[in-house]
């Protein structure tokens, strides 16, 4: 009989990894094997008092009892990340006083604690590897502890139990449904711990654990658990959104506390409908006029300007915020829309004068149709009073992009106001406030305006 001593002190772990930190090591190990090794099939069983973890077919070199020695560095696809798990694994479960050996081919592994008299006497794990007359192709793992205990750690192996679930897999794990799994979260279908804050259970295949596998970080999971969710939206829309939508706005969990940044900034390119149906939903519960708002403060803002506004927690109006705009922006969009267009025929002499001559110039700086330009022009009284103009662009069913362009009456009292506004926002065909290419339009369509004035000066075409 070979006796092998391993450099791991007893109290390693100790206080922090018990009998299911042990089981889930073994079990966690013989998974991984089964998936790079398609031919070493895990089974798991429980008879005559032993919980059996077997990965059929395989035989391990004595090697993989070195501390350190692992398959699994530089790899994010194991469950185990360290390479330490079995090891580590069979200390706990010695730790606690309970039974456990390995049969691995033709020899039989036992682990036990005791002194060494390479560390001062200290107690440290060793392996008695003992050469057994039967032979058998397979590494299986003994641990005896009662088949209750077993019973009521075998959940938490989502492989195990999954078929009894309702399970939504994807790309990035799985969401699980069942109220009874409310919080649980699991880490390559192995649990890791229950977060109260959440409203269902999650299966992640890439996320980070602590070394003792026992915690992932707040931000992460969070994230995480909202990535899980856009999976399940884009999966399912007419399902998922409605749900997804009653649990930020009941604000009592936090699975979707990052879902607005996802949705803002379309990683995948994958959220433009789910924006449009949180939006639905929104406006089906409170009508057209209806935005989102955070406090009654903006909500009187809003009304100021013929919109309703509506109060709704802060995760939800973010990611409401992707369709509608955040405050501000829904606040100028409001002030915009809020007037009455008026008919060129209701304006004074001078006025209509002023906005006729004013087209004329800027349909001479810019070529084109005036009869297209006449009717992109349209005269408004904007109930936000410093407000000069506004261009808006649009797109019909057949994809024609229709513009127009929007005036302050009172721009129209004299032409060289009418000119500067209409030069102004026609430049916004080419880029917004503050850009080179609006600066470089506007410059453009001032100059040739002032061209062809020199070579109309006197000729009083304008007025005809």
């Amino acid at each position: 009989m070979a006796k092998f001593e391993l450099s791991i002190h007893e109290d390693y772990l100790a206080g922090r990894w018990g009998t299911w930190e042990g089981v889930r090591e073994v079990v966690q190990n013989a998974l991984d094997a089964q998936d790079d090794y398609p031919g070493y099939p895990m089974e798991i069983s429980h008879t005559e008092g032993y919980l059996q973890i077997r990965n059929v077919g395989a035989v391990l070199g004595q090697e993989v009892l070195l501390l350190g020695k692992t398959t699994k560095d530089g790899r994010n696809d194991q469950r185990g990340q360290f390479g330490e798990g079995l090891k580590l694994g069979l200390l706990a479960l010695v730790r606690q006083g309970i039974e456990v050996y390995i049969m691995n081919g033709s020899t039989k592994w036992t682990p036990f604690i005791d002194r060494s008299e390479n560390f001062g006497d200290e107690r440290v794990m060793w392996i008695n590897v003992r050469k057994m007359q039967k032979r058998e192709e397979d590494f299986t793992v003994y641990i005896k502890i009662p088949k209750s205990e077993w019973k009521s750690l075998r959940g938490r192996f989502l492989d195990l139990v999954k078929g009894d679930l309702d399970v939504l897999d994807h790309a990035e794990g799985s969401v699980i449904m069942d109220p009874t799994e409310r919080g649980n979260v699991y880490a390559k279908g192995i649990f890791v711990k229950n977060y109260p804050y959440l409203q269902y259970g999650y299966n992640f295949n890439n996320i980070q654990l602590d070394r003792d596998r026992g915690m992932i970080d707040d931000w992460d999971l969070r994230y995480a658990a909202a990535k899980a969710l856009k999976a399940a939206m884009v999966a399912d829309q007419d399902k998922w959104v409605p749900k997804a939508y009653k649990i930020l706005e009941a604000d009592e969990s936090k699975d979707l506390e990052k879902l607005a940044s996802q949705l803002k900034y379309d990683y995948d390119g994958d959220t433009a409908e789910i924006r449009q149906g949180f939006a639905d939903i929104f406006t089906g519960e409170h009508g057209d006029e209806a935005v989102p708002v955070s406090c009654e403060e903006e909500a009187a803002k809003v009304a100021f300007f013929g919109k309703k506004g509506v109060v709704v927690p802060t995760d939800l109006r973010m990611v409401l915020a992707t369709h509608f705009g955040d405050t501000e922006a829904i606040l100028q969009k409001a002030s915009v829309s809020a007037g009455e267009f008026i008919d060129v025929r209701d304006l004074d002499i001078a006025e209509a004068r002023n906005l006729k001559g004013a087209i004329r110039l800027l349909y001479l700086a810019d070529a084109g149709s005036l009869d297209d330009l006449e009717k992109q022009i349209k005269v408004f009284d904007f109930q936000d009073k410093n407000r000069l103009g506004i261009y808006e662009t649009g797109t019909l069913v057949d994809g024609t992009t229709l513009c127009r362009i929007r005036i302050a009456r009172k721009c129209l009292e004299s032409i060289a106001r009418a000119v500067e506004v209409l030069i102004h926002e026609k430049a916004h065909e080419e880029g917004t406030d503050g850009t080179l290419d609006h600066g470089h339009r506007v410059e453009n369509l001032w100059r040739r305006v002032t061209e062809n004035l020199l070579e109309m000066a006197g000729s009083g075409w304008l007025f005809e």
